[in-house]
C-alpha cells in the first residue's frame, strides 16, 4: 500500500510539467570543444574583498587571470547603463 501513496504526486508532476519546446535544425549548437592553451588565459577569478564607495554609487574589485593580465574594475551601481572602468595591472582596490 505505501507505493500507491506516491501515485497522486507523480501524476500531478506529470500533468503540471510544462512541455519541452521542439528543437529544429536552426537552433542546434556546434559541439563543444576542449579548451586550448590560449583559452586558459581568459579565465578570470574575482578577488575579495571588493570595496564599495561611501555614497554607494561604485564598487571596485580585482580580477585575476591565469595569464597574469590582472586588472581592477570600477563598476557604477547607479542608473540603468552599465559603466565599467578597467585599470590594468591594478590590485587592492579601495575608496
Amino acid at each position: 500500500m505505501p507505493r500507491l501513496t506516491c501515485l497522486p504526486f507523480l501524476a500531478a508532476c506529470t500533468l503540471l510539467h510544462p512541455p519541452m519546446p521542439a528543437q529544429d535544425a536552426s537552433t542546434e549548437q556546434a559541439p563543444l570543444r576542449a579548451p586550448q592553451a590560449a583559452d586558459y588565459g581568459k579565465w578570470e577569478t574575482l578577488r575579495s574583498p571588493g570595496s564599495l564607495s561611501q555614497d554607494g554609487g561604485w564598487i571596485a574589485y580585482s580580477v585575476n587571470r591565469v595569464d597574469r593580465k590582472n586588472e581592477v574594475r570600477l563598476r557604477s551601481l547607479a542608473g540603468h547603463v552599465e559603466d565599467v572602468r578597467r585599470i590594468p595591472n591594478g590590485s587592492s582596490p579601495s575608496f
